[in-house]
């Protein structure tokens, strides 16, 4: 797992390196520019699918390495940004290498989308409960639903669910999808022989994402953190795991 992880960061690190040489792909945000924003926004939500990437086979084979990776992750993501603020060299190139991937959530002088990613992805396992099942809902609606819903809406979507909202139906009917294709997946990596217990959740598993993204559609909170706990929530409420 730990050659696994290191091959993945690799590669994602020179497709971000690569994406850096393509003209205005990771520009900053400039206001009035629609496109602009589009592109920040299908970039940000990249990290989503590679935290998927990271975290759902780590899940299905070693879920206490990956809660305690996850905990030594976000003290280095802590540490690193520390440096940032307090402008310890090379504080002025990771700012510069931020400036293309931020939004109006890091207004503030600390970034911390990245870990906010990271905690909604894993709150359930540092939660202790005694389902895997009731994480990946979390995993699902953060890691995702929320990108997919983003993407989508930013690009395609038109009728928004509230007044002044930038959240769009398509975009959550989207995110809805493509969660539960990931509930899916969990159900084939991990069912015996008789799927049919795994299988009888369907009807869980679409509800308990369903909420996550109704969650997702409103909220003006950091979505990463709501769409982690709400998951966990909403994994009870379902009965997904008992």
């Amino acid at each position: 797992m730990l050659l696994y992880w290191a091959a993945v960061g690799g590669a994602s690190a020179a497709a971000v390196a690569a994406a850096r040489r393509v003209p205005g792909l990771l520009a900053p945000s400039v206001a009035g520019a629609p496109q602009t924003r589009a592109r920040r926004v299908v970039a940000r939500k990249a990290f989503h699918g590679l935290a998927v990437a990271l975290f759902f086979p780590a899940l299905v084979r070693t879920p206490d390495l990956l809660a305690v990776a996850s905990a030594v992750a976000l003290a280095l993501f802590l540490a690193v940004e520390a440096v940032r603020v307090a402008g310890v060299p090379p504080a002025g190139a990771l700012t510069r290498s931020m400036g293309g991937l931020l939004d109006e959530r890091d207004g503030g002088m600390v970034v911390t989308t990245h870990m906010t990613l990271l905690v909604g992805c894993v709150l359930p396992l540092w939660l202790r409960l005694p389902s895997r099942r009731a994480a990946v809902v979390g995993l699902a609606g953060v890691g995702v639903g929320d990108a997919v819903a983003a993407a989508v809406g930013v690009t395609y979507g038109r009728r928004t669910w509230l007044p002044r909202s930038t959240r769009t139906v398509a975009g959550s009917a989207a995110g809805w999808a493509g969660a539960l294709g990931l509930a899916a997946a969990w159900v084939a990596a991990c069912a015996t022989d008789d799927a049919a217990p795994w299988a009888a959740e369907v009807p869980r598993w679409a509800a308990a994402l369903a909420w996550v993204l109704a969650a997702e559609a409103v909220t003006g909170q950091i979505d990463n953190l709501v769409l982690g706990a709400g998951g966990v929530a909403a994994a009870a409420l379902a009965g997904i795991g008992t």
